[in-house]
């Protein structure tokens, strides 16, 4: 298991707090299993605070917490995984790009 400090800077949480963080980092990730669990929380994490800009991402020592913290971030692979394939709305995009490509916006 790689230390904190990597861990720390490879998130996009605020980096504040890091010696609070790195005590609640210790105290929570003590298994190979815990260390795949926040890699993939931080990975939502990141994905999240990417998709809405208008989020601000918490403060190192937060994320890292129970309340609210990293285990809140962690992808439910099972639910993922019973989630049916969107169905793509092919004459819809179409009908848009050919709206599009008329000037008719």
């Amino acid at each position: 298991m790689p230390g904190f400090d990597a861990f720390w800077l490879s998130g996009p949480w605020r980096k504040v707090g890091k010696a609070e963080a790195r005590m609640r980092f210790e105290a929570s990730v003590k298994t190979d299993e815990d260390w795949a669990d926040i890699q993939a929380a931080r990975d939502a994490y990141a994905l999240y605070c990417r998709e809405n800009r208008w989020y601000t991402a918490q403060l190192g020592s937060v994320w890292f917490g129970r309340r609210k913290g990293w285990r809140d971030w962690i992808p439910d692979t099972e639910a993922m995984a019973d989630a049916p394939e969107p169905e793509p709305n092919l004459e819809a995009a179409r009908a848009f790009v050919r709206k599009t490509l008329k000037g008719d916006t």
